[in-house]
């Protein structure tokens, strides 16, 4: 058990671990997306503290790292490659939403379902790193 498998040459490994990095990067990015314009997002909003400003990010971070232990057990279901894999192409599609909202009437979710994916991520990255590079 352990280990990279059969035929993993240092250039496979290296881009493996890149891309796993990649999505634990895209987490971080997201959160810091959620911390730089919170004065913007903040005025937005009537009467918004300082202290309610600290939850745009806090709630980032918050939901992220809730659905690593889900996406655990997706992993475990239905194979962590699969969960990692689904977590890129659902962030393409959340973002594309993301990107629409502006120039549709009503708001959309489409942004917390960032949170989600990268949980996703970062759950099934950790796996396949712990898999490959045991301790």
């Amino acid at each position: 058990m352990g280990g990279p498998p059969p035929g993993f040459t240092l250039v496979s490994e290296v881009v493996f671990v890149l891309v796993v990095c990649l999505a634990q990067m895209l987490m971080l990015a997201g959160l810091a997306q959620a911390l730089v314009p919170a004065v913007i997002i903040g005025r937005s909003f009537p009467g918004t503290s300082p202290g309610i400003m600290a939850w745009y990010s806090a709630s980032y971070g918050l939901t992220s790292a809730t659905f690593v232990l889900p996406s655990g057990r997706l992993g475990d279901l239905f194979g962590h490659k699969k969960v990692f894999v689904i977590g890129f192409f659902w962030f393409g599609f959340w973002s594309l939403v993301a990107g629409v909202v502006p120039y549709a009437q009503h708001g959309s979710g489409g942004n917390v379902f960032f949170c989600l994916v990268r949980g996703m991520q970062v759950g099934a990255g950790r796996f396949h790193l712990h898999l490959f590079f045991p301790v």
